[in-house]
């Protein structure tokens, strides 16, 4: 079950949030319009607006002052620099966000959201599943 709650964790929770970042950065740091994002991303630009107003994603608030937020604006620059297509995007936005998980930025927020704080206060499942996305 514990397996099942991550994935869900993941998806409702973790992504979004990370995902926000990267829309924020790209929408506040370099001006992006909500059409240039949605085309980058592949989205709706009634979606972007969600993820810039905040209704969406915003459960795991990620400071810009954090390691991932640089991680994330590194990633911005690229997209906007060097264009890179949608896979690429993807591809290392998880794996910025697994490397997070791994190191254990998001537990505090599992278990606050979980609330079964007796299993998560010793779960190491992120360490071992994202083991191979820390540099």
């Amino acid at each position: 079950m514990l397996i099942m709650n991550l994935l869900d964790f993941i998806s409702k929770y973790v992504y979004p949030s990370v995902k926000r970042c990267l829309i924020e950065i790209l929408h506040e740091d370099y001006g992006l319009s909500l059409r240039d994002i949605a085309d980058k991303m592949h989205m709706s630009r009634g979606l972007i607006s969600k993820y810039i107003n905040g209704s969406r994603g915003s459960v795991i608030e990620i400071d810009k002052e954090t390691e991932i937020c640089n991680e994330i604006s590194i990633l911005s620059r690229d997209i906007v620099e060097k264009d890179i297509d949608l896979f690429q995007i993807k591809q290392r936005l998880i794996r910025i966000m697994f490397k997070w998980l791994y190191k254990g930025f998001f537990c505090n927020k599992h278990i606050e959201i979980d609330g079964d704080k007796e299993i998560l206060k010793n779960c190491r499942l992120c360490m071992m599943l994202f083991k191979n996305y820390v540099n």
